[in-house]
């Protein structure tokens, strides 16, 4: 049954579709940049990592449109752990070569802390997410206390 009574299933659904073959698209892109780095090749202007690092980011985007789909779309809360857990190794991925946190993945980081405690998945999700708040020196009131609720501390 949908979640969200303002669009029909076949809108979600379009909406899925399209977020999926744009991550995919996305995933053969990184490997191929990555055997690139290794091989020595630079196929574009801009710097490979500089590459990965924004489609990472671009892919968290997408990866939260397509979550955000399935949930209003009334899909299995089950159905969404894979691409909440793909969504924070993306995360994971492009904080490589990020130090410092902005908005925006403030925001992507305390939605996925919300997901994970909603979706009541393994653990050692939110110890990878509270990783990257302490990398990121995140200092959140809400981060901290959805933290400490979820006994990550």
């Amino acid at each position: 049954m949908v979640r969200d009574k303002f669009k029909t299933f076949e809108d979600f659904e379009e909406e899925i579709v399209f977020a999926e073959q744009s991550i995919e698209e996305w995933k053969d892109e990184i490997k191929l940049l990555k055997e690139d780095i290794k091989n020595g090749i630079q196929r574009y202007p801009r710097d490979n990592e500089e590459i990965i690092r924004v489609t990472y980011q671009d892919s968290v985007m997408y990866e939260f449109r397509k979550i955000r789909a399935m949930y209003s779309a009334g899909m299995p809360i089950e159905d969404l752990v894979e691409d909440v857990e793909y969504t924070i190794f993306c995360i994971e991925n492009y904080f490589e070569f990020e130090d410092t946190c902005i908005e925006t993945e403030y925001i992507y980081i305390l939605w996925l802390i919300s997901l994970e405690i909603l979706l009541e998945t393994d653990k050692n999700n939110i110890k990878r997410l509270a990783n990257i708040v302490e990398k990121w020196g995140i200092e959140d009131f809400v981060i901290d206390y959805l933290l400490c609720v979820s006994d990550i501390g």
